[in-house]
């Protein structure tokens, strides 16, 4: 039994949660709470999907129901029930497992909750350097409970711009100096999405 991945389009939402304060930063909610950030995150996915739904399904049932088209019954049923598993379960239509026949009607209507997902976490270079937030291990556990097969990076942006600025011999030697080596986000997402699109295809 599959679960649904959107895997034609090669889509892969990415979101980025702060880990830290920052006075130069203004958060939205006021203060840094990324387990928060991962509630609001996941709420806003699946309100944005029952909004797609609802023309969808509206679309569908003109056609099955008042104009008699029994061959997009399958369609209707299938978008009710991603419906139902939305608004009422809270559950993300990735976390599902769908028939094959589900699998083909859901992958032509890509829904923002059925795409694999990858969250980056954004530490000061202080933690990412001594690989230590005391935000990382509240995260790992709401994405154990909640959306288990997705992909979490941290990374520090202000250690990237830093390096970025830097000549390379002296990067090398900063790099030494602070016992870590470069991480690169954007190359190691790369590998990340691949990763995720080819596990996720291998669930199909």
């Amino acid at each position: 039994m599959p679960h649904i991945v959107v895997v034609a389009a090669l889509t892969v939402d990415v979101t980025c949660c702060s880990a830290f304060d920052d006075d130069d930063v203004t958060h939205v909610e006021g203060d840094v709470n990324p387990v928060r950030d991962l509630d609001i995150i996941s709420n806003e996915l699946i309100k944005k999907d029952l909004q797609y739904l609802e023309g969808a399904i509206d679309k569908v049932e003109k056609l099955t129901i008042r104009g008699g088209d029994k061959s997009k019954k399958p369609e209707y049923e299938c978008l009710l029930k991603v419906r139902k598993l939305l608004e009422e379960d809270g559950r993300p239509v990735r976390l599902e497992i769908w028939n094959e026949k589900e699998v083909d009607i859901l992958n032509h209507h890509l829904l923002l909750t059925a795409k694999p997902i990858v969250y980056l976490v954004n530490l000061s270079e202080k933690d990412y350097i001594r690989k230590k937030n005391k935000w990382l291990p509240k995260m790992k556990a709401w994405l154990d409970e909640n959306d288990p097969r997705a992909a979490c990076i941290p990374f520090s942006g202000s250690l990237e711009l830093k390096l970025m600025d830097m000549p390379e011999d002296e990067r090398a030697k900063y790099l030494e100096e602070q016992g870590t080596t470069r991480f690169c986000a954007i190359l190691h997402l790369s590998t990340v999405f691949f990763n995720v699109l080819e596990k996720a295809s291998s669930d199909k």
